[in-house]
């Protein structure tokens, strides 16, 4: 961390201020009472601990760059001319860019040209200026850390406005660009830019897999229920006030532009491909095995086929699968794919070929580098005539594991229209999908509409029938049925198990309505009276013991799948997704791959954490083989400690459980599974705990309790204490946290048109001067006895 706090500039700070105010919004509200209890320097400490200042400051000075370009490219609902899938182009461009300015503008002919001139000649001046204009040179790292800690003294609306003067004036006092430049005229233009900053920026952190944590609290549902605790909390309601502020101007700037996907390489092609030009390029693919020219038209057949090649060797897809995130690219792959990116981005913008590239790349990067770095291709493939129903599957994958549920049942629904048979991952007539609930361990849950009327939960397992035998996997469901007929309660009734087509796994099951314990936690400000964590514990233990006792197992005891409502005798708890197979325990060898998970996207990030925190260490190690009964007792006892303690069981700590539940909690965390009592014994010490009065103060907070809120240290899922893999030496050795989503073939020292500024590339040879040479192995697809 830089020196001491530097003071902000002050035509810069109210631009970087409204910026980062989501983020900041977050921050504060993880925090809570610690932004006001605990020593400046000493959050500072704690900020350092989950924020890189570095990659910050790259995320701000990408959101600059996607702001120009999303504001040029996409007035008035505009997409980039990739999403508009029509083979003219021009006319297309035309008809979505120029058409606007010249109606609603004014601007037409050879003014709009200018325009158009004007800003490509000084594309690089405004971007170059860009962290000047945001104050990032000269600030400090406790400055940046500073400005996530403090509160605001303006509404939103006087933070954009004050933002929006401050851009003008950077434009012209900072760029140098004159007055009346088109960029600094515009109005519809430019008084949007300080949204458009807001909304790159915040857009960036949602998508990243450990920044995302930060804006959870700011759903629709969880503002629903903060106003209770505004009604009683002036302070809580200012702040709920300033958030859904802040969510307005996001709203209002969405609504304006659409869903724009920023790409700095497509604008300076466009600058150049407006008129048709044939050319010839040489291949990275092909380098050593041919001197001759290639015609740009042909060299996306080129790419196809070696990214085809690596598809078929690793076993991956060109559709997205969750399972693809987990398998292990060796280095001679990472090459092929780096070449073949770098022959794709010479390819002629033409036909299907070049749509089939796309789309073989966007798979590849989908399991090498994540979502977020194959989305772009998924686009271009859908553009040009690749696979509709691929495509279109692609990007609901990418859309559900960076967090956007309903762009992702769109997406969803359209691929199984296009091929049921590949995409439909249930009965789609049977049970309409209404919403998609989450993605976790075991599958996608949607709540669907039966033909019935009835809402209920479909879980569609990751595997398909082809990749995993579900055998194993519905047995225990079916019993568990006919359990169920004979009245076992405790648990979200059963309706109906299915495998769609022969090939896609479902469950459906009751939609029970209440809270989960993460929102039920959250909703009482993250402090649960012991005694009510007794009873909640209890209802679950004896839920369990039934389980066991009819020789089954839950296998999925965590948080989310612990539902509280309003039974006949006052709190009911019930127990969801019982029996059903994590992905990651599915096959031998898959946890091995958890980190990778973990680092890729948003959704990945919380299946990793959900599997390390909340899973049986013998089950971690030797898989669902080794899961008993006493497996469930332990995963129990990590709902349980969190519940009390706020903080995750990977190194429980038994001074920060209170006295009533220290002992029963801490004896289901027993490492040994025989040394663990059984589930009718923990609800039997529950019950008596239940029955001791709660202290009526709180407990003291330990030292650390800033750090604890932000998830630093014991929150790390995958510190040395938590076995995320067999236990060999490498499991044991941890490798530095991945820092957010850099793009995996950016040339070292070169910066890349999709990557996040100032990130190295994490798989740039050292010292090598060609980034996309194999360092000390041969190209898997070379002819054998011949160099690369």
């Amino acid at each position: 961390m830089q020196g001491g706090a530097t003071t902000i500039h002050t035509d810069t700070s109210a631009t970087l201020r409204f910026t980062l105010a989501t983020l900041s919004a977050g921050v504060r509200w993880v925090l809570g009472s610690e932004v006001h209890e605990t020593p400046r320097d000493e959050l500072i400490e704690a900020l350092s601990g989950v924020f890189n200042a570095e990659e910050l400051k790259g995320a701000l000075e990408e959101a600059f760059e996607r702001s120009l370009q999303s504001l040029v490219v996409g007035l008035k609902q505009a997409w980039l001319l990739m999403e508009t899938q029509g083979d003219d182009y021009c006319s297309a461009f035309g008809e979505q860019v120029r058409l606007p300015f010249m109606q609603d503008e004014g601007i037409e002919g050879p003014v709009f040209l200018d325009f158009l001139d004007a800003f490509f000649l000084d594309y690089d001046t405004a971007v170059d200026a860009g962290a000047t204009i945001l104050g990032l040179p000269s600030l400090g790292h406790d400055a940046l850390f500073e400005l996530l800690l403090t509160a605001p003294s303006l509404s939103p609306d006087e933070e954009a406005a004050q933002a929006t003067h401050a851009i003008k004036d950077g434009l012209t006092g900072i760029a140098g660009l004159e007055d009346e430049h088109p960029i600094v005229r515009l109005s519809a233009w430019r008084d949007l830019f300080a949204d458009s900053l807001h909304f790159h920026f915040t857009d960036l952190v949602q998508r990243h897999p450990a920044w995302s944590r930060y804006l959870d609290r700011f759903s629709p549902e969880a503002l629903d229920r903060e106003e209770i605790a505004a009604l009683r909390d002036p302070e809580v309601k200012q702040r709920l006030a300033f958030v859904r502020g802040l969510s307005a101007h996001l709203d209002r700037y969405r609504d304006s532009f659409g869903e724009i996907l920023p790409n700095r390489e497509w604008l300076y092609e466009l600058a150049d491909r407006l008129e048709e030009v044939d050319e010839t390029v040489s291949s990275e693919l092909l380098r050593g095995r041919t001197t001759k020219a290639i015609s740009a038209q042909d060299l996306p057949k080129i790419v196809a086929a070696g990214v085809g090649r690596v598809h078929a060797k690793l076993g991956t897809s060109p559709a997205a699968r969750l399972a693809d995130s987990l398998v292990r690219y060796p280095k001679g792959f990472q090459d092929v794919v780096r070449r073949a990116r770098r022959d794709f981005r010479r390819c002629h913008w033409a036909g299907s070929e070049y749509g089939e590239a796309a789309l073989m790349l966007a798979g590849a990067l989908f399991a090498l580098a994540g979502p977020r770095a194959a989305e772009r291709y998924y686009r271009e493939a859908a553009a040009f005539g690749a696979d509709k129903a691929t495509t279109e599957y692609g990007l609901f994958m990418v859309e559900l594991l960076t967090g956007r549920n309903q762009q992702a049942l769109g997406h969803l629904i359209e691929a199984a229209k296009l091929s049921p048979e590949r995409f439909a991952l249930f009965d789609l007539e049977r049970y309409v999908p209404q919403e998609v609930l989450g993605a976790g361990g075991a599958g996608l849950a949607v709540r669907a509409t039966s033909s019935d009327g009835d809402d209920v939960v479909v879980k569609a397992l990751w595997d398909r029938v082809s990749v995993v035998n579900p055998k194993p996997a519905l047995e225990p469901l079916q019993e568990l049925a006919k359990l169920q007929e004979g009245g076992l309660s405790g648990l979200a009734n059963l309706f109906h198990l299915g495998v769609h087509l022969r090939e896609h796994v479902y469950v459906v099951s009751e939609y029970v309505y209440g809270d989960d314990l993460e929102s039920f936690r959250e909703a009482r400000g993250g402090v649960v009276p012991p005694s009510l964590v007794a009873t909640i514990g209890q209802q679950a233990s004896q839920t369990l013991h039934r389980l066991h006792a009819a020789k089954l197992k839950h296998n999925n005891v965590k948080p989310g799948n612990l539902r509280l409502g309003a039974g006949e005798e006052g709190l009911s708890v019930t127990l969801l997704d019982p029996a059903l197979p994590n992905v990651l325990l599915a096959e031998p060898g898959r946890v091995q791959g958890v980190r990778r998970l973990q680092a890729r996207s948003r959704a990945g990030r919380l299946i990793a954490e959900s599997f390390a925190n909340y899973t049986a260490p013998e089950v971690i190690r030797g898989g669902l083989a080794a899961s008993t009964p006493a497996s469930d007792v332990y995963s129990l006892g990590t709902v349980l400690y969190r519940l009390a303690t706020g903080a995750p069981a990977r190194t429980p700590k038994p001074g920060a459980l209170p006295e009533s539940l220290r002992s029963v909690v801490m004896r289901c965390l027993e490492g040994d599974p025989g040394a663990r009592p059984s589930a009718d014994q923990v609800a039997e010490l529950l019950a008596r705990a239940a029955e001791v009065p709660d202290p009526e103060q709180p407990a003291i907070r330990q030292s650390g309790a800033a750090a604890a809120a932000l998830g630093v240290s014991e929150d790390d899922p995958f510190a040395a204490s938590a076995p995320a893999a067999a236990p060999t030496p490498q499991a044991q050795t941890r490798p530095a946290d991945p820092q957010g989503q850099a793009d995996p073939f950016a040339p070292q020292g070169q910066a890349d048109p999709f990557a996040p500024q100032g990130q190295a590339d994490p798989f740039a040879p050292q010292g090598q001067a060609d980034p996309f040479a194999p360092q000390g192995q041969a190209d898997p697809f070379a002819p054998q006895g011949q160099a690369d």
